[in-house]
């Protein structure tokens, strides 16, 4: 009988989600902006922004209190996304969409504070604009 920490490398998620209030923010995110073209989209831009900006979840956060909303093979069919959090956070590689989901729920939080709350705009909120 293998331990928890072994239980977690043979079994990764195959089905990621939000907690409902974030989900209601994901989809204000989706349907008041002109930027995501779905749901999928403000999923993934969510996780990579949380990379970006360092918003770790803590151990404890994990699928705690969440839905399902995709299939991994919907939110990441070219496993670039498993790439990337396993490449900036190695200590997520055992299980990285069970820290996507995370991630995503942070990122969320974090876009939608600053896109619909303040009123930035995805450039700005990325970065990529001078202030």
């Amino acid at each position: 009988m293998g331990t928890e920490g072994s239980a977690a490398k043979a079994a990764d998620r195959t089905q990621v989600g939000l907690p409902d209030s974030t989900d209601d923010l994901l989809k204000e995110l989706r349907s008041n902006t002109r930027w995501f073209r779905d749901e999928v989209d403000v999923y993934r831009v969510a996780v990579t922004v949380a990379l970006a900006r360092g918003l770790r979840p803590r151990e404890d956060e994990v699928d705690s209190g969440y839905t399902t909303k995709f299939s991994v093979q919907t939110l990441d069919p070219d496993g670039d996304l498993k790439l990337l959090i396993m490449s900036l956070v190695p200590a997520y590689g055992d299980s990285p969409y069970r820290w996507a989901q995370s991630l995503a729920n942070k990122g969320v939080h974090y876009l939608h504070n600053e896109i619909v709350r303040n009123g930035r705009s995805i450039a700005e909120v990325l970065g990529a604009a001078d202030r």
